[in-house]
C-alpha cells in the first residue's frame, strides 16, 4: 500500500494520503521558498510549503 506522508516539524502533525486517491500534484514557488500542492479525487487539497532549494 503506497501513500504520500508528510510530517510537520513544527507541530508533529502527520498527513497520509493514499496514492490511488491523488489526482494532481504541483511543485510551485511560494514566498517561503518552494511548496507542493496535492489534490485528491474527492476534491480535498493539501498545501505544504517552506521547502528549501538545495
Amino acid at each position: 500500500k503506497q501513500s504520500v506522508v508528510y510530517k510537520s516539524h513544527k507541530t508533529g502533525k502527520v498527513d497520509s494520503i493514499p496514492a490511488p486517491d491523488l489526482s494532481a500534484a504541483q511543485w510551485r514557488r511560494v514566498c517561503l521558498g518552494h511548496g507542493i500542492k496535492l489534490a485528491t479525487s474527492s476534491g480535498h487539497v493539501y498545501r505544504y510549503d517552506g521547502f528549501k532549494d538545495t
